[in-house]
């Protein structure tokens, strides 16, 4: 989406490039910022992932925020898809430790080793043995003992989702 993001050393995250989506975080979206600007109400971030015009947060207390395009649902809070220009909470995830944006779906690897995904499942990315995009997380099936999780980045329609198993596999 033409944007980047930092995370700081304080848990605040800044971004720049491209907003046309709302992704940089500041409400204006098509406001283009060629200098990093700072992500209002994100505090106490531990780790970013920006996808396809849209960013999201992984906060200190396990939950996350999104912000940005929302086309298929990838921001999480539902109940309809609609683009922000600020952060959002991603409805019902708790105890994350780590977060995946893609082009159109987000993942987020939860402490037990379980995952949960949301946004475009056209093709079965999600892992909830189905094809419906989701506008909220839903747990991706038969998947433990995960200890990392990874969403495609490129082009839209190139779409999967991967998770590193503690055995290795």
């Amino acid at each position: 989406g033409n944007h980047t993001c930092a995370l700081r050393a304080d848990g605040r995250v800044l971004c720049w490039g491209n907003n046309s989506g709302g992704q940089v975080g500041d409400a204006s979206p098509f406001t283009f910022h060629p200098i990093p600007f700072l992500v209002p109400t994100i505090a106490n971030a531990v780790a970013i992932s920006a996808g396809f015009s849209y960013t999201c947060a992984l906060l200190a207390d396990g939950t996350a925020r999104c912000w940005g395009a929302d086309n298929n649902g990838q921001l999480g809070n539902g109940p309809a898809p609609a683009d922000r220009g600020i952060p959002v909470v991603v409805t019902g995830l708790t105890n994350a430790v780590a977060i995946a944006a893609g082009v159109n779906h987000t993942c987020a690897l939860l402490a037990n080793g379980s995952a949960q995904c949301w946004g475009n499942n056209a093709f079965g990315q999600l892992g909830d043995d189905t094809t419906t995009r989701r506008v909220s997380p839903v747990p991706v099936k038969n998947l433990t003992n995960a200890v990392a999780i990874a969403v495609t980045k490129g082009e839209p329609g190139v779409s999967h989702t991967c998770a590193l198993l503690a055995s290795g596999s």
